[in-house]
């Protein structure tokens, strides 16, 4: 064979062999993206059969301790108070290096996206805002591989990264703030949290009743804190019963890890327990806790509800509507009253008659006026009532 022949074959073999070669590194390449979630970025058309496959590649951030604490990472970059935050969704986003979280918070009422990364070795966070297009396309799986990519992040005294401790206390003021941070931004977020038959009771299932209600609280809010707090078991279901620095009481029923409902009174929704305690007590303590309820609903601004308590002939030679007797406990009462009770005394047909004086709570001159509450005892938890 001619040498010039031989050289050529030799070439062309060569040659042959090298693209043999090339494909085969290509063809584990893309075996590889597909099957490794760090390349994801790297291979876009891989993502929807890698996420049929792995689902586990975003997954729902629904612990208490991460969820919380991915709220504290927000609320302390965006330099707010905890009632200014509330995080509606996260979810952690599963790589090898660290540990990354995407998500969606209202703050001040405004819709916020961010990712969260976490350096657990330096103990420190580092945070991104982004815009809700790419927050989705997170959350359905199209990471891009420098998302994926390791991260050190050195900590300063602003990223310092600390676990969400979940005790009743810290618990019952997140629900407390939670609470606050919806009347103030997203109202019918709250409305939808709340107990069913609660909202039918307190607000006859009309939303704008609810807005109603958030609208008069708003300044109230603004400088409500919790005070105290107890829990306890409803159903095999956890309840925090928390208290305000207004003696409003909230409670709060957790359905799951994060998920709750919520009641805005402890009036509204008489318990069993409740019910047999009062109809084993003396009249004198049934009336006493009436007062204690109506003195609640005055500063809860529940006056449509007030209205039905009202006795017949009181209520037909004073307010004839429900906007007159609405109109007169706005001109007449304070903001928020504080009771203290002057003197008692027992009727017949379990009446009461109270002398009451109230105080405002947010007058600098500590302003008051005396009032007389008269409270009739009917059959079970039931009660009708004047006063001037």
């Amino acid at each position: 064979m001619d040498s010039k022949k031989l050289k050529a074959i030799i070439i062309i073999i060569f040659i042959l062999i090298i693209i043999s070669i090339i494909g085969l590194v290509l063809l584990l390449t893309l075996k590889k993206q597909k099957e490794d979630p760090q390349n994801i970025g790297l291979a876009p058309e891989f993502i929807e059969n890698y996420m049929e496959e792995n689902p586990s590649l975003v997954t729902q951030n629904s612990t208490k301790t991460m969820f919380y604490s991915v709220q504290n990472c927000i609320t302390n970059v965006e330099e707010v108070t905890a009632s200014e935050v509330y995080l509606v969704e996260s979810y952690q986003i599963n790589k090898t290096y660290g540990e990354m979280y995407i998500a969606y918070a209202l703050v001040e009422g405004k819709d916020s996206y961010y990712i969260i990364n976490i350096d657990n070795t330096n103990k420190a966070f580092e945070i991104q805002k982004i815009e809700k297009n790419l927050y989705e396309k997170m959350r359905a799986g199209q990471i891009e591989q420098q998302y994926l990519e390791k991260k050190e992040i050195k900590q300063t005294a602003d990223n310092e990264f600390s676990l969400f401790k979940v005790t009743d206390s810290n618990m019952s003021e997140v629900y407390l703030n939670r609470i606050n941070s919806l009347i103030l931004y997203a109202p019918e977020t709250l409305y939808n949290q709340l107990d069913e038959e609660y909202k039918k009771e307190r607000f006859h299932s009309q939303y704008s009743e609810f807005v109603e209600y958030c609208n008069l609280k708003k300044e109230q809010i603004e400088t409500s804190s919790i005070t105290s707090y107890q829990t306890e078991k409803v159903e095999d279901k956890k309840q925090y019963v928390c208290n305000d620095n207004y003696n409003n009481i909230y409670k709060i029923i957790e359905q799951d890890t994060i998920n709750y409902t919520v009641m805005l009174d402890n009036y509204t929704i008489k318990t069993a327990e409740f019910k047999q305690k009062y109809e084993a007590s003396e009249n004198k303590i049934k009336a006493v806790t009436n007062l204690d309820q109506f003195i609640r609903m005055v500063n809860g601004k529940d006056y449509k509800n007030l209205y039905q308590l009202l006795d017949d002939t009181f209520k037909q030679n004073n307010f004839s509507t429900e906007q007159a007797f609405v109109s007169y406990m706005e001109q007449n009462f304070f903001d928020y009253n504080i009771p203290s009770l002057q003197n008692v005394e027992e009727n017949s047909n379990n009446t009461f008659v109270y002398t009451i004086t109230i105080k405002d709570k947010d007058s600098t001159s500590a302003r008051s006026m005396n009032k007389t509450v008269v409270i009739r005892i009917l059959e079970d938890t039931n009660f009708v009532m004047s006063f001037n």
